[in-house]
């Protein structure tokens, strides 16, 4: 047992340095290195799970294997939700307009640019690291004893003071503190630049629970759901109001190091952990390694493998997280790629590393997987159909490359297994190849830089970028009633990114409020697959084709009224009789949904009105779009483009989200 002058007891300060997050710029940095810690405790705590003996020996009975088990299952488990927390941060991050960030210092070198108290190694289960584990997760105002060679030696950084506009590392003494202090930066900042100012990153890229399997990955979309973001991270770390400590990480490592101690006491030759090293294979970025260098070939080669399947498992993250073009379901097979990866080949690959020889140079020591990056510059693969060949083409590689490692029995067994899993999962990502190379010659334009576009969120709004015009519109009545035209009554704030209604229950209309998330309603689409030409009725007349897809009427009105119907006015056309022809082209030009348009000649396209790309909202009614604005569906799919379409406001149109009249039915009122 390590003597007790190793560890030091550290009193926490009973008040913490002040963090200034006077700027969306500073909350960015400090979200970012919140990605990093949580990104790098992950990784700690998984070396020491890896460390862990699966079978009984010299040092470890058959019954303390079941606790040695147990332990393992714990530790994994708080690694998972150590990611939880890494994907809530990148949530954040998104909502608030940054990037996703994936990258982290390298290991197994010694974490820096953080705050003294926070430190980072890659350390076998044992004492020093349930040590150096509850003092990381230590709530506020708790005496502990960390690690000696961990001990906040040197002074933080000087306070950073509201004036300064560059971004730089500030000091505090926990994750509670920083987690804390970012809450109220969040506050502060909403209140300065309102939330709709501050949360301008769109809904659409937020990851929720179904993406992993998670049920506390919060969508980010306001203060409220930030707030219970962080609010989840710290409670599961230090523990908190509303959650026991012994539930919380800090707890549960607390009760597993006096486990630990009480076995070790009566039983000094137990030892749970392989003598693993935190051994290198090279080099990199210039970076020496703490740790020794393996010399073994095999370890050499399974070393290099681990942390290729780690790098692109960040790469497959990076694209999941940054919400290219791809659907739903496109979205899925990453998400099922990644948790593959993690369970089929990092977990396999950083056990067998647990137990292979670093070589010759460090008799008796294993190497453990040391979570090493090549690079740390960027792992986003930007362009969709790049990206997703990349994929197959490098867990291609990795299957040759574990194919060829030369190895025991044991070591082949796992890395056939784990190149299994390369091949199936770069089958699985071919497969949709072909989708995704028709969507994007499909939809070349759709949410190209400066191109207004609407997206819709699953269950939620439209998102409508670009900043395309906005304005009220109603109908011009006669004393009977009956339309006449279009009038725009009033021109709204002209946004680049807008959040418009769709369920119907906002109190703000035409923005939204957010009151979809309390609602039970059918947000999904049900919009036809076929082209308006497929589906449209054809009316020939003389010297003019009436063409009618009576599906989409939102029951306007201009087309049929006490003294006219237009359908009869085709029918009946007199080939000399222009006043009657352009009446119809003008009533059909007023028809917002494009259910009517007309042809002068069977081989010629449609004619339309040169309508530019503009949102009008109708009175009680639906969105006016025109212009061949795109919009893409909730699923992931796009629309038709067309000059003219109306979106669904009142939430319950059955041909989501274009309108087909419900709302006159139900009633719907914008106030």
């Amino acid at each position: 047992m390590t003597s007790t002058d190793q560890y030091v007891s550290l009193a926490m300060a009973d008040v913490s340095p002040k963090i200034v997050v006077a700027h969306r710029k500073e909350l960015s940095y400090l979200l970012c290195q919140a990605a990093e810690i949580e990104h790098m405790a992950m990784c700690q705590y998984l070396y020491a799970a890896f460390s862990l003996r699966t079978e009984p020996g010299p040092g470890l009975t058959a019954a303390q294997l079941e606790r040695v088990e147990r332990w393992r299952k714990v530790i994994t488990s708080i690694a998972s939700e150590e990611m939880l927390h890494w994907a809530l941060v990148n949530n954040l991050l998104t909502a608030i307009g940054s990037a996703p960030f994936m990258s982290r210092p390298n290991l197994p070198h010694r974490a820096k640019g953080y705050p003294p108290s926070v430190q980072f190694a890659l350390l076998p289960f044992g004492e020093a690291a349930l040590r150096h584990f509850v003092y990381f997760e230590r709530p506020n105002n708790v005496d502990v004893v960390e690690v000696a060679e961990f001990a906040p030696a040197d002074e933080g950084p000087a306070p950073m003071t509201e004036h300064e506009l560059q971004p730089r590392g500030q000091d505090y003494v926990s994750q509670g503190d920083l987690y804390r202090a970012l809450d109220e930066g969040l506050e502060r900042l909403a209140e300065r630049l309102g939330e709709d100012g501050l949360f301008i990153g769109p809904d659409l890229a937020q990851v929720g629970p179904a993406s992993f399997g998670w049920s506390g990955l919060t969508p980010v979309t306001d203060l409220a759901s930030a707030k219970v973001a962080l609010a989840r991270i710290i409670e599961q770390g230090e523990g908190g109001s509303s959650l026991d400590l012994e539930v919380a990480h800090y707890g549960r490592f607390r009760s597993m190091l006096d486990e630990y101690l009480a076995m070790r006491g009566q039983d000094p030759t137990f030892e749970p952990a392989h003598p693993v090293a935190a051994a290198s294979a090279r080099t990199v970025e210039g970076e020496q390694p703490s740790g020794p260098m393996i010399t073994d070939p095999t370890t050499r080669d399974v070393s290099d493998l681990f942390n290729a399947v780690n790098d692109l498992v960040l790469q497959v993250l990076s694209r999941y997280f940054s919400f290219g073009e791809e659907t739903r379901e496109q979205l899925g097979v990453l998400a099922d790629v990644a948790f593959d990866l993690m369970v089929g080949a990092i977990n396999p690959l950083g056990g067998l590393l647990a137990v292979l020889p670093v070589g010759d140079n460090e008799p008796g020591m294993t190497a453990g997987a040391n979570f090493q990056l090549a690079y740390r510059s960027n792992f986003l693969l930007p362009h969709q159909r790049v990206a997703w060949v990349r994929f197959a083409e490098r867990l291609d590689e990795a299957a040759s490359f574990a194919s060829s490692v030369n190895g025991d029995a044991a070591t082949q067994a796992v890395l056939s297994r784990v190149a299994e899993g390369f091949r199936r999962n770069a089958g699985s990502l071919r497969a949709h190849l072909g989708a995704v190379q028709d969507q994007v010659q499909a939809t070349p334009t759709m949410g190209a830089p400066g191109r207004p576009h609407i997206e819709i969120e699953p269950s939620g709004p439209y998102v409508v970028y670009g900043g395309l015009p906005m304005r009220r519109m109603r109908v011009v009545r006669s004393a009977e009633g009956e339309p006449l035209a279009w009038e725009v009554t009033e021109r709204l704030e002209t946004r680049e990114v807008a959040r418009l209604c769709r369920c119907g229950a906002s109190a703000t209309k035409p923005f939204c409020d957010n009151s979809h998330r309390d609602l039970v309603w059918e947000s999904q689409v049900a919009v036809p697959t076929s082209t308006y030409r497929q589906r449209a009725k054809v009316i020939e007349g003389e010297g003019l084709l009436l063409a009618d897809d009576h599906s989409l009427c939102t029951h306007a009105g201009f087309c049929k009224t006490r003294l006219t119907n237009v359908w009869d006015m085709v029918r009946n056309l007199s080939p000399d009789d222009s006043v009657t022809k352009g009446y119809i082209m003008a009533v059909v030009e007023r028809c917002p949904s494009g259910t009517l348009t007309y042809r002068l000649d069977p081989d010629h396209e449609d004619v339309e009105a040169n309508d530019g790309p503009a949102i009008g909202v109708i009175d009680d009614g639906p969105l006016f779009v025109t212009g061949d604005v795109p919009v893409g569906s909730a699923d992931g799919e796009p629309l038709e483009i067309r000059n003219r379409m109306t979106l669904c406001r009142c939430g319950a149109s059955d041909i989501k989200p274009l309108c087909d009249g419900t709302h006159t039915a139900t009633g719907f009122r914008d106030s």
